[in-house]
């Protein structure tokens, strides 16, 4: 198992200031980037591109842009429905009361684990409520699960999987963006 991290104030610090410095880079880019497009001219050509799926005019509309990739993969598949029946797992949730210390180590944390590439798919959390309590997003198992559960940011109880319809994947093919 990879040992969590020990992340100090002045580690957090870090990471918090090199996150800024990186959204006000790309923030300002593309201010820079809509401001050309204000023009009307541009504007049109613009919205030309993306009717006729022209992506090489729109990718020179963007002029010098640097648009990151997402890095971000998907597996497309065909599902079948089925009938699968209701069975209860460990599902450890993050905690909706985080102090601001709490959500700094949060962020530090998930800086840490993005950087290796370890940090996983957290869903946002379900809208609906529990006696008025909104649930917090599932972490799945990983190191980023043991770094939170070592910091107590999770809660982790046995929840009931949904049974019912349930659904069998077909061949999957890869898309990344």
């Amino acid at each position: 198992m990879e040992p969590v991290p020990d992340l100090n104030e002045e580690a957090i610090e870090t990471s918090i200031s090199e996150l800024s410095d990186e959204f006000a880079r790309r923030v300002g880019a593309l201010a820079d980037l809509f401001a050309s497009w204000r023009q009307p001219e541009v504007a049109r050509a613009v919205i030309e591109s993306m009717i006729s799926g022209d992506g090489e005019a729109f990718r020179d509309l963007q002029g010098d842009l640097d648009f990151p990739t997402l890095g971000r993969c998907l597996w497309l598949s065909e599902i079948i429905e089925t009938i699968t029946p209701s069975t209860a797992e460990e599902v450890c949730r993050l905690r909706t009361d985080l102090s601001p210390d709490e959500r700094r180590l949060y962020l530090a944390l998930y800086l840490y684990y993005r950087q290796r590439g370890q940090m996983p798919l957290i869903e946002a959390a379900r809208s609906a409520t529990l006696y008025g309590i909104s649930p917090g997003p599932v972490v799945p198992p990983g190191p980023f699960l043991t770094a939170l559960k070592a910091a107590g940011l999770v809660t982790c109880a046995p929840e009931l999987a949904e049974g019912g319809v349930g659904f069998v994947i077909g061949p999957p093919e890869r898309v990344c963006i």
